[in-house]
């Protein structure tokens, strides 16, 4: 497709957007309350032990994230790199080992995009292990185990925001757990605590979005990006996600429109996910928050 035309879809995405926010409360309005456990305190290292420490990684290596299109920028190697975030410096036994491991959340795009890289100590010499997508927005300590939840924000045309749960221990390093796939965006200061909410289940059910669910973003859907635009300027939800079978949910907020109840609801953890428009999330171990117009309560 032409920039030109891309753009003007976009720009039209971003109008209706905008009159939506105007009228009425997204899906994160609807979350539950975040908690945030406080259980997982890093080490307490003053800023200069911090950058002692990071003398631990492999030569030639830096904790930051590179540049995007470094090699084309021209730069010197002093600005190789995204700045280096103090405060994204966390120093845990994730491998419970007795020595402190580093997580490092920080700028890895444009957009205030952010990632986190772990590395374990071994031999008190770290070693990269993997990239953890999105920003840490919370850390549940247990006896003996660490479930790091990350959150991917969306960007430019992109209208997914993903949780994600990672599980560290003596025998698991770095597992990935689950994802929870939002449609929308708004930055979460702890994971939210879906425990206690009324449950329910929903057969052979689609899950759909609504306009003013798109905080934020201004989504592009590919050649159906005019069809979904006009659709959602006439209020009509669109489709996300055909699920089959029988599928446990939680109840996040119920309403009424023209005489029909609509629930939002965010599912359990579903072994294989189809594709669908909800972006990044399709394959193992997913859950998804969306509107269902038909509900079976326990």
């Amino acid at each position: 497709m032409p920039i030109q035309n891309r753009l003007l879809i976009i720009f039209v995405c971003y109008l209706f957007v905008s009159t939506a926010n105007a009228q009425m409360a997204n899906i994160f309005t609807k979350l539950p309350k975040e908690k945030w456990s406080g259980k997982w305190q890093t080490a307490k290292l003053t800023d200069k032990q911090k950058l002692e420490r990071l003398s631990l990684l492999p030569a030639g290596d830096s904790v930051q994230f590179e540049l995007p299109y470094y090699d084309s920028l021209n730069t010197t190697n002093d600005n190789r790199y995204f700045p280096l975030n103090l405060k994204g410096l966390n120093f845990l036994d994730l491998d419970f080992d007795g020595d402190l491991d580093l997580v490092y959340n920080g700028s890895s795009g444009w957009q205030t995009l952010m990632d986190t890289k772990v590395y374990l100590n071994e031999n008190n010499r770290y070693q990269f292990l993997k990239i953890l997508n999105g920003a840490i927005i919370d850390i549940h300590k247990t006896k003996n185990s660490y479930e790091i939840y990350t959150q991917w924000i969306p960007c430019c045309d992109s209208y997914t925001t993903r949780i994600e749960k990672t599980l560290f221990s003596k025998s698991i390093q770095g597992s990935f757990q689950e994802s929870i796939s939002i449609i929308g965006l708004n930055r979460l200061k702890a994971m939210p605590d879906f425990n206690g909410l009324k449950s329910g289940w929903i057969n052979d059910t689609s899950l759909f979005a609504t306009q003013s669910d798109f905080n934020g973003t201004y989504p592009y859907f590919g050649a159906q990006t005019k069809a979904a635009s006009d659709s959602l300027r006439a209020k009509h939800p669109i489709k996300l996600i055909n699920l089959t079978g029988r599928n446990q949910v939680r109840i996040l907020d119920q309403k009424s429109v023209h005489g029909k109840e609509w629930y939002l609801i965010i599912t359990e953890v579903i072994a294989d996910a189809p594709k669908s428009r909800y972006e990044w999330s399709a394959g193992a171990n997913r859950r998804f928050v969306g509107w269902v117009n038909h509900m079976n309560t326990k």
